[in-house]
This record gives C-alpha cells, structure tokens and sequence, in this order.
C-alpha cells in the first residue's frame, strides 16, 4: 500500500501543470474530490462498522451476566426473605377461598348437604383435595392440583423432568402455592432488574461515550 501511495504521488510530481488544458486540470480536480469523498465514506464506514460490532458484543455480555447474575440474586434474595408478608398473605386468602367455594360445591352436588356447616370436615376435605409432595418438584405440585382432567395431568406431569424434591415449605396448599408465586415473581424481577442494571453500566454509559465523541 506505501508503494502504491509513493507512486501516486511521484506521478503527480511527473505532471507539468503548467502545460495543462483548462480540462485536464478541472479532471484533476474533479478525481481529487471524487477521491476524497470515497475514502472520507470508507473511513466513515469503518468506524461505524466497529462501533456497531462493540455494541453487539456488549449486547452478548449483557445477556449473559442476566443469566448468571440473576438466579444468584433471586437464590439470595428468597432465602434471605423468610416471610413474603402481605402479598404472600393475599394469594394464601383468595387461593383458600377458591378451594373451599369448589369443595362445599362438589360435596352439595354428592350429598345434598351443606359443607358449610361443617367446619371440621370442611377442613379435611379442603386438605384431601388440594395437596403437595416434598417428594417432587414444586412445578409438578403446581400441574398436578391446577384442575386439569387427570389423563392430561398424567401427560404434562410424564413429560416433565422432574428437578427433585419440593424447594418450598408450607404449613398448607394454600400458602404453598402463595409462596410459589411470589418466589417466581422474584425471580422474574431478579432477571429484570440485573438486566437493567447490565444494560445500563455497559450498554447505556458506551452509547453516552459514543455520543459525546462524535457529536
């Protein structure tokens, strides 16, 4: 490439520009600026082209930080919580209220009776009902008491890979699933959040140095 340039330029000193035409030298002129607009636009090219090429490795790092930061974050932010409160209180509320409307109105359909009236056994029936195994997965206690009819519960549930036994505590099926809600939105908001987070160290802070270098 120096040699191509040191020719060039050799032959430019080799033109006697004074026995030029009024065409020859507008030509000139003309190929000069031609020249430095095709090599302004390559070089624009490039710097764009590597700008872009950073973006999306920066892009890619993000992604993957959100994918090994953020379950640390909902891990530690789950086993540090004990209690979720009052929303863990409200899903526990509306879940039982639901499980018992369903069992005094199966029971009416059966027997004709009131279950109402009868708080004990309405009790051990909400418990036979609805129920969990810390034996399995909290997904495949999830599936197995959402109200599926029971051939397609046995094929979600056969399809499944089953992760192990249940990672939630509960005194009842109630603030089980509670509890299972809240963790996942947790998690939800973890991944979120560390997304935002990575985006905004990396991504935002370079585009803000991109910006104020050009512009």
């Amino acid at each position: 490439m120096y040699t191509n340039i040191k020719n060039i330029i050799d032959l430019v000193k080799d033109i006697d520009i004074q026995n030029m035409s009024q065409d020859q030298m507008l030509n000139i002129v003309t190929l000069s600026f031609v020249g430095i607009i095709i090599i302004s636009n390559v070089i624009t090219l490039g710097i764009s082209l590597v700008r872009k090429g950073v973006r999306a490795m920066l892009s890619i790092l993000v992604i993957v930080l959100t994918f090994l930061l953020a379950p640390k974050v909902s891990t530690f932010i789950v086993n540090k919580v004990g209690d979720y409160g009052i929303l863990q209180k409200g899903i526990s509320y509306v879940i039982e209220k639901d499980v018992e409307e369903k069992v005094i109105r199966d029971y009416l359909v059966e027997t004709g009776e009131n279950l109402a009236e009868n708080k004990a056994l309405l009790e051990e029936l909400k418990t036979k009902a609805y129920s969990f195994d810390p034996n399995v997965s909290d997904e495949i206690n999830i599936i197995k008491n959402i109200g599926f009819p029971q051939a397609v519960t046995n094929v979600i549930v056969l399809n499944m890979k089953d992760t192990g036994d249940a990672t939630i505590h509960a005194n009842n099926f109630y603030d089980y699933v509670a509890r299972f809600i809240v963790s996942r939105l947790i998690i939800f908001f973890s991944y979120v959040g560390v997304f935002m987070l990575a985006n905004k160290c990396l991504l935002d802070k370079y585009d803000q140095r991109v910006k104020s270098y050009y512009l």
